[in-house]
This record gives C-alpha cells, structure tokens and sequence, in this order.
C-alpha cells in the first residue's frame, strides 16, 4: 500500500511541471505580446489581450471596468513608455485560471518631456480560452501594493 501510495505521489509530482511549463510558457508569450503593444502604443492590442468584464488597477487601490476608462488608463502608460520590459516569476494554474507574478520596467518621459522610470511587480489572473489563448481577467501591475493614505 505504501510503495502504491508513493508511486501515486511521484506521479503527480513529475506531471505536474510540464503543465506548469507550459503555463509558463504560454504566459512569456502574453507578457511578451502585451510589451510589443505598450511600446507600439497599441492600447487596442492591449485591450485584445483582456477577457470581457476585466479589472484594470493603474494604481493601487483603483479598479476600473468600463473599457473606455480602460482604454484611456492604459493610453497614459503608453504615451509614456520608450521601453517597457516584463520578467515573468511565477506561474500558478487551477483549470483554466492562472495567477501571473512578474516584475516590470517602465522607462520613458512624462508628460512634460520629463525622465521617468517606474517599476513593479504585477499580479495578474489570466484565463484560458476554449482555444487555449490567454486573457486577462484581472490586470493588476502594482500586485500587492496599498492605495497611499
């Protein structure tokens, strides 16, 4: 029972990476594609990546759900952006949700030719489609940051 209770135990152990593997992999690909459009000032690129009914954070503590709020946000963070960069950490998947964890770098100028150069780690909830594409449900760049008192 015991040697039946291991091999049940190892099982899992060792298929679980190649599912996490490819979550990871196929979130690279979207947060190698959401960079692509936020430095090519493509908000509706971006806005292609989200699921119906997303939540947007652009700050901690703000949650917007009207596209057109969406759309106006994220056309800031574009129009300041030179480079924006993402490095995915981790990868976390039940069904078809995943928990995204990544660092980012924004560099660029403000709105008054400014040097700016911000950065964060996001935690982000993607969805998996019938098709196996992913959307963002939840974006949420400044992950577990606090709304300022």
């Amino acid at each position: 029972m015991k040697a039946l209770l291991a091999s049940a135990i190892a099982a899992v152990a060792f298929a679980a990476p190649a599912l996490a593997q490819d979550a990871f992999a196929d979130t690279e690909k979207f947060y190698a594609t959401f960079a692509d459009a936020l430095n090519g000032d493509d908000v509706a690129a971006i806005q292609a990546l989200y699921a119906e009914g997303v939540v947007f954070v652009p700050s901690p503590g703000v949650a917007l759900t009207k596209a057109e709020d969406i759309a106006g946000a994220l056309a800031q963070f574009a129009a300041m952006s030179d480079q924006f960069d993402v490095k995915l950490r981790a990868v976390y998947e039940n069904g078809d949700t995943l928990l995204a964890v990544a660092d980012w770098t924004l560099a660029g100028k403000s709105a008054d030719g400014a040097a700016i150069s911000l950065s964060g780690s996001t935690a982000d909830v993607l969805r998996r489609s019938a098709d196996g594409t992913l959307r963002a449900v939840i974006d949420n760049p400044f992950g577990s940051a606090l709304p300022q008192q």
